[in-house]
C-alpha cells in the first residue's frame, strides 16, 4: 500500500508539472500571438499612411492639372468672346442674311 500511495503521489506531481508547463505554454503562445497582431497592425498602419500620402499627392497632381486646363480653357473662351462681335460684323457685312 505505501508503494501505491507513493506511485499515486508521483503521478499527481507529474500531472501537476505537466499542467503547469501547459499553462505556461498557453501564456507564451497568447503573448506571442498578441505581439504578432501588434506587429501586423503597426505594419498595416504604416502601409495605410504611405498609401494616404500617395493618394494625396495623386489627387493634388490631378487637381493642379485640372486647374491649369480650366484656366487655359477660360482664357481661350475669353479670347473667342472678344473676337465674336468682330467676326459677327464681318460675316454680316460680307454675307448679308437673305431677307
Amino acid at each position: 500500500m505505501p508503494q501505491g500511495v507513493k506511485t499515486l503521489q508521483q503521478g499527481k506531481k507529474h500531472v501537476s508539472e505537466l499542467t503547469e508547463k501547459g499553462n505556461k505554454g498557453l501564456i507564451s503562445i497568447r503573448e506571442a500571438g498578441a505581439r504578432k497582431v501588434t506587429e501586423v497592425t503597426n505594419h498595416m498602419a504604416s502601409i495605410r499612411s504611405i498609401l494616404d500620402q500617395k493618394e494625396a499627392a495623386a489627387i493634388a497632381a490631378i487637381e493642379d492639372a485640372q486647374a491649369r486646363r480650366i484656366e487655359k480653357l477660360q482664357k481661350e473662351i475669353a479670347q473667342y468672346n472678344a473676337c465674336t462681335p468682330e467676326l459677327t460684323k464681318l460675316v454680316d457685312v460680307r454675307c448679308p442674311s437673305p431677307s
